[in-house]
């Protein structure tokens, strides 16, 4: 069993899904992942076999993952900021579309900009957003009571067709706002 094993599965599909990687990619690219071979090899036997997983290998194996993550930081940063340009393009589009009047501070970092709404409701609009599926987190939360209520976060770090949707679903909310029918409580979850 074991040789059909090193002979077989380690040896013929080991090199052949390396060839094949080697063929598609830079072996800069392909070359840091051998460092996950002792990771799989223990994770296995703990699998497998029933082998305890020891702090310390959890431990180590965090550390050979960081490392190959900040192997590719470049391309993981310029990849997440493709994404969120593109979303934050989404949201300001739908923003300045259906929702003409708010002011949306610039994005200077982080996933999420300031809207000011023109008047001091944000805490009636979140409960209306809420209603309609969308939670918003009104600006009071980020302040004493009573400050900030003009204002409304938005985040932008969904996909463009949810941040698109939310959008739409925000304006039916704003629309709305005036007519609360009651008392909604607000939950902690936020969008």
């Amino acid at each position: 069993g074991s040789i059909a094993y090193i002979v077989y599965l380690s040896t013929l599909f080991g090199f052949a899904a390396w060839s094949s990687l080697l063929s598609l990619y830079p072996v800069s690219t392909v070359a840091p992942f051998t460092l996950l071979v002792p990771v799989f090899g223990f994770l296995g036997s703990a699998v497998l076999l029933g082998e305890a997983l020891q702090d310390w290998k959890l431990f180590a194996s965090g550390l050979v993952i960081a490392g190959l993550a900040l192997e590719e930081y470049d391309d993981i940063l310029a990849e997440r900021t493709r994404q969120l340009t593109s979303r934050h393009r989404v949201l300001v589009d739908q923003v300045s579309t259906l929702l003409p009047s708010w002011s949306l501070s610039p994005a200077l970092g982080g996933v999420c900009v300031w809207a000011d709404l023109g008047e001091p409701v944000s805490t009636r609009l979140s409960r209306q957003s809420a209603r309609l599926g969308v939670r918003l987190v009104p600006g009071p939360r980020f302040g004493s009571p009573g400050t900030f209520e003009r204002y409304v976060r938005l985040p932008f770090s969904a996909p463009e067709g949810e941040l698109g949707e939310a959008i739409g679903l925000i304006h039916d909310a704003w629309q709305l706002s005036g007519d609360l029918g009651g008392v909604y409580p607000l939950q902690e979850a936020v969008i």
